[in-house]
């Protein structure tokens, strides 16, 4: 496979994102494989601010499952390759903006605070303080 090393990718990752909140769906298994791709790599993982497409979808939408296909069918998203990362993300995206619509939030920060969800922070230790095993 040609694909970029861990370091190059998050370089990218960081250049993009910058100080923004992330958003995931399910957003603590990302967060934990990011900070252990760091981990394992040796970089420094960025204490990034995110927040769970999940709790939100549980707190704006009644559904038997909240499983990314049905939660992005039930905020009017259009049919998408499930698992594709860039189309899980846009579904993701497109959750939120349903979800701060829905509650009369213009950001992150007021959606979240309606919903009574926490903006989470990846938990790091400074790459020095690390145990060598």
């Amino acid at each position: 496979m040609n694909a970029p090393d861990w370091s190059t990718q998050l370089a990218r990752l960081t250049a993009f994102a910058g100080a923004d909140v992330l958003v995931a769906h399910n957003a603590g298994f990302d967060m934990s494989v990011l900070r252990r791709a760091c981990a394992a790599t040796g970089d420094e993982c960025p204490p990034y601010r995110y927040l769970c497409s999940v709790q939100m979808s549980r707190k704006t939408y009644s559904l038997a499952s909240y499983r990314l296909p049905l939660v992005a069918e039930e905020a009017g998203c259009s049919p998408f390759a499930h698992h594709d990362a860039l189309a899980d993300a846009v579904a993701c995206a497109e959750i939120t903006i349903d979800c701060a619509r829905r509650a009369g939030a213009s950001d992150v920060h007021a959606l979240a605070a309606h919903l009574g969800v926490r903006v989470s922070q990846i938990a790091v230790e400074p790459v020095a303080e690390r145990a060598v095993a």
